[in-house]
């Protein structure tokens, strides 16, 4: 009697504990599937209720510039690549007119942090210019960040899309109001709320520094006149696939956990390499005509090179979440096939009993 009892009790918790794999396997299944549907049908824009027009998308663009006595040698580079990002800033609110952009641009070094413009609008007839920029001092990054952060999170709502571009030629050095713990935890509580991230370095470990204050997007330029011709390019380049994106998709694609700000699919690469969509303004008297085509052709090799390695990221993650998903599928299968030997095992012994 005790030993029927037994084979009952092990043929009720293995029937329970199929039920309990079976229904952790379908939660995550359905939870994939409605992040896929989401992401899909997210809408471009949104209507007012009570009129019934189209509710413009407000897009803030935070742009943190490094300011010290290093980037003196590259300071033409920074005026002239930061004029381009805002005249693509300005191009997009021209094609895309459901996004009302503004734009808060800072420089900081160790003397002053500078907010050259706060939550200015734009205006897709003026065209704004910026030529007021003198490298001097250390590198207070993480107050320039703390400081830029904390004052624009208040004037941002939920459905706000921000995007925040950090650019800077050396590490951290002569910050008092923030550390590196601090700006970690800050960035963290931002990305939740769906803010997005980029962090462009030179003379320094790029992937250490953004890893410590939890940044995924970022880029490394070499410090050199081309180097930074190149590195304004391919942000104005990405910030306006990032607008394109935002037009088709909405903003479900900004908290995606292997989103990347400079990352390319394969169909944009293939163009890039046909005909990089750039704007070259880069004037100097001094230079040949012959050479600034062989120095546009030096750049577009650095985007198209750029692109790829992020194509190849981007294929592997998929790689890696499909493999987990076969990996978990696997356990699963294996795990229902040893308890269901182990029901006809009791089963068995069962019946030989009766």
């Amino acid at each position: 009697m005790c030993s029927t009892s037994l084979a009952e009790l092990i043929i009720c918790f293995e029937q329970n504990q199929i039920t309990i794999f079976a229904k952790e396997f379908k939660t995550k299944y359905i939870r994939r599937m409605k992040q896929k549907v989401n992401m899909a049908q997210t809408p471009k824009n949104e209507k007012s209720q009570k009129d019934g027009q189209v509710r413009k998308q407000r897009v803030f663009n935070l742009i943190i510039l490094d300011e010290s006595g290093s980037m003196e040698t590259i300071a033409k580079q920074a005026v002239s690549g930061l004029n381009e990002t805002f005249q693509t800033i300005r191009n997009a609110q021209k094609e895309h007119q459901e996004q009302q952009h503004f734009i808060t641009f800072v420089t900081f070094n160790s003397a002053r942090i500078r907010t050259v413009m706060n939550r200015q609008a734009v205006d897709c007839d003026k065209k704004l210019k910026w030529t007021d920029y003198r490298p001097d001092e250390c590198t207070p990054l993480f107050d320039a960040m703390g400081r830029s952060l904390n004052d624009l999170k208040y004037h941002v709502g939920n459905e706000d899309v921000v995007l925040v571009t950090i650019i800077t030629d050396g590490y951290e050095n002569a910050s008092r109001e923030f550390d590196g713990r601090s700006i970690k935890r800050l960035v963290a509580q931002l990305k939740e709320k769906g803010w997005v991230f980029a962090y462009i370095g030179t003379n320094q470990d790029v992937d250490a520094v953004a890893d410590d204050m939890g940044i995924r997007s970022r880029m490394s330029y070499e410090y050199s006149d081309t180097g930074a011709e190149c590195m304004f390019n391919i942000e104005s380049s990405s910030k306006k696939r990032f607008f394109d994106r935002l037009h088709r998709e909405g903003r479900a694609f900004m908290t995606e956990a292997c989103y990347d700000y400079f990352s390319h699919d394969e169909s944009e690469v293939e163009e890039a390499e046909k005909e990089p969509d750039i704007v070259w303004d880069v004037k100097d008297d001094d230079t040949s005509s012959s050479a600034k085509e062989e120095n546009q052709k030096e750049c577009k090799q650095t985007i198209v090179e750029s692109n790829t390695q992020s194509v190849s990221t981007d294929t592997k993650g998929e790689a890696d979440d499909d493999k987990k998903s076969i990996g978990l599928l696997q356990r699963i299968i294996k795990k229902l096939t040893l308890m269901l030997i182990t029901f006809m095992i009791a089963t068995t012994y069962l019946l030989l009993q009766r």
